[in-house]
């Protein structure tokens, strides 16, 4: 049988090898495949080293960014590395950072959670929540907030019968940051102009713009916060300033 007699060939038809294949022989029937953080194109007679760019990883012979959780910084990585509790990872995924949600509070919602602050107004050390009535916020001494059904702004225990406010500032709710996870303000229309439909966001019934971390769809979760018209699944960036605290 008459096969290839030119490398980075195969068959007696002389095909080119396919992508992320090689063949550095003549006259062979087959093709070699690349490593998995190696690549070629077609009719290679050798594989070239993939570097992807920082907040990437290289899964099946290319580049894929990491998800928003996860962090890398590129090279010929295989996985991206996780972010620790309560932190999402920088503009250009190299890192880490604490979720702005945490650096400042957000009235008239009932999305809870704690701060990365300690003390309060008056500069009193917080004391351990477990230590307290409030046992449900956690075993640690940060100031909470669990919406405004109990304090209108973050408070902690400063010994087990007393509490107080803390100094930690309120997030301007009309700008977000990152992939818009913390977003809670009251944008309702899409970029184009269409007024978002009614719908159950994570248990709030409303018309708001959010991007709510939906479990299952991680891989898949929007770039930004959204909503659903009437014409189709329209989303809206209202705008790409800092999420930033009002002292």
């Amino acid at each position: 049988a008459v096969v290839s007699t030119q490398s980075g060939h195969y068959g007696r038809e002389c095909h080119k090898c396919p992508e992320n294949t090689f063949q550095p022989d003549t006259g062979k029937t087959y093709c070699n495949k690349c490593p998995p953080t190696q690549y070629s194109e077609k009719g290679a007679t050798s594989c070239k080293e993939r570097i992807c760019p920082v907040g990437h990883f290289i899964n099946n012979h290319s580049c894929q960014k990491c998800a928003y959780w996860s962090y890398s910084p590129g090279g010929t990585v295989t996985s991206c590395d996780t972010c620790g509790i309560y932190q999402v990872q920088t503009k250009d995924a190299s890192g880490c950072k604490i979720s702005e949600h945490f650096l400042c509070f957000q009235k008239e919602t009932k999305y809870s959670a704690n701060s990365f602050y300690k003390k309060t107004l008056n500069g009193k050390d917080c004391v351990n929540w477990s230590d307290t009535e409030h046992v449900g916020l956690g075993n640690n001494n940060y100031c909470a907030y669990p919406g405004p059904i109990y304090k209108d702004r973050p408070w902690c225990h400063i010994d087990a019968n007393n509490w107080e406010y803390c100094n930690v500032p309120e997030c301007n709710v009309d700008c977000y940051t990152g992939h818009g996870h913390e977003y809670r303000g009251n944008v309702s229309k899409t970029i184009s102009g269409h007024t978002c439909m009614i719908r159950n966001v994570s248990g709030e019934v409303h018309n708001y713009v959010r991007n709510y971390i939906e479990t299952g769809s991680l891989e898949h979760q929007p770039q930004s916060p959204w909503c659903y018209t009437s014409r189709n699944n329209e989303r809206n960036r209202n705008c790409d300033s800092a999420l930033i605290p009002l002292l």
